[in-house]
């Protein structure tokens, strides 16, 4: 299917809240050795595990090349939630490199094509994966919508009613679009996602690979409503960009001119061995919910239960669990980093 070159917005689409009802979850199998090392039996295992926690909950579409398929259904079994899509791609990001679901409240569900250069040039070698998300909507039969942004699914996050959370460290990153101005951004954001209000943090996560996606910092819970990151005094550093980010978003009102509600999750108690050789505590809030559920990250910490039993009073009705993503944070990216909704075809009311 061709792209269409005019915006979502014109047609009536607009970027959902993550808590609304899914078709499916997509993800992308861990495949390369160069990326994951001698880690990469341990990514498989995560993923695995991960798919099949998704898959208690609704059905999962699963990309692996075609190499990789064999060891891909074993270790995910062969629950009939899971779906394998035979594909080339070069990494286990499809938040990131896969299409930005957007729609209409009408029944309607399309998908933008952002562009994608590696996190900022982080890695190479992904000419599949650039064109993994026009290769998805193909597939599934879904209008594509091409933006000239270099964007990941990971840097935006969404309130469904015009809100948007973003960084200024990933979005103003002149390895992605030095191209375009914040003010051009802005307006990309509004005709493609249906953004009204955008409101602007400084950074993220200091072991994030992709260079500080909101997505490990704050989430919408629900309307006016965000859980927010909060650091501490075993890591000064990260604790002060997690102010900043709270005093911004304490400040801040969503499109429909509501004060927000701030919710601290306290990161990880214990430092970890981080990607640049340096202590690191991980994040809670790159959560997910999923049709009747929501999955917590886990690291084998003190905190764990703490913050599951924190998000899962934010989400009422819905079965909290706890799955571990203590391999995927050790490698820089996060639980919602390997997860992808797909938004139910369904008519508002």
């Amino acid at each position: 299917m061709e792209p269409i070159y005019q915006s979502p917005l014109t047609d009536g689409f607009f970027l959902p809240a993550e808590w609304e009802p899914h078709e499916r979850t997509w993800v992308e199998w861990p495949a390369r050795a160069d990326v994951w090392g001698e880690s990469l039996p341990q990514a498989h295992a995560a993923y695995a595990g991960l798919v099949r926690a998704v898959a208690e909950f609704e059905p999962v579409s699963l990309i692996v090349r075609p190499e990789d398929e064999a060891t891909a259904r074993f270790a995910c079994g062969r629950d009939s939630a899971v779906e394998l899509h035979v594909m080339a791609q070069d990494d286990g990001r499809i938040r990131d490199n896969g299409p930005m679901f957007v729609i209409d409240g009408m029944g309607g569900v399309a998908g933008i094509d952002w562009q994608y250069d590696g996190l900022g040039g982080h890695f190479r070698h992904i000419d599949n994966d650039r064109r993994l998300a026009g290769k998805l909507l193909d597939e599934i039969g879904l209008k594509r919508y091409e933006g000239e942004l270099v964007l990941e699914g990971g840097a935006v996050c969404a309130d469904g009613s015009g809100t948007l959370i973003a960084t200024e460290a990933v979005l103003l990153d002149s390895n992605r679009n030095r191209e375009h101005s914040h003010r051009e951004i802005e307006e990309a954001l509004a005709m493609f996602c249906g953004a009204r209000r955008i409101i602007w943090l400084g950074g993220g996560m200091a072991q994030d690979e992709a260079g500080g996606h909101v997505d490990q910092v704050a989430a919408f819970t629900g309307p006016a409503r965000v859980a927010v990151a909060c650091g501490s005094e075993a890591d000064p550093v990260q604790a002060e960009v997690l102010a900043d980010a709270r005093a911004q978003l304490s400040a801040a009102k969503d499109a429909r001119g509501r004060a927000l509600e701030i919710v601290d999750v306290p990161l990880t108690r214990d430092l970890f061995a981080g990607t640049e050789g340096r202590g690191a505590q991980f994040s809670y809030v790159g959560f997910y919910p999923v049709n009747g559920g929501l999955l917590v990250p886990a690291y084998g910490d003190a905190h764990d239960a703490r913050a599951r039993d924190i998000l899962a009073e934010l989400f009422p009705g819905r079965k909290a669990v706890s799955v571990p993503a203590g391999d995927l944070a050790w490698a820089g990216r996060s639980l919602h980093a390997a997860v992808l909704a797909q938004p139910a075809a369904l008519a508002d009311g």
